[in-house]
């Protein structure tokens, strides 16, 4: 069975990978979910991070 995150968690998520922390196995890790995930939900902003 697929576990269902919710749309709160899934920006907590991305949020503590925009940072960059934590590592990505990390946060997959703390969330429960698969670090593909964590990349996919943080991946839309990665383009207008400031250096």
């Amino acid at each position: 069975m697929r576990n269902k995150i919710d749309a709160a968690t899934k920006a907590k998520a991305a949020l503590e990978a925009i940072k960059g922390e934590l590592t990505i196995a990390e946060i997959a890790a703390k969330y429960k979910a698969h670090p593909n995930m964590v990349v996919q939900m943080s991946a839309p902003t990665q383009g207008f991070r400031m250096p």
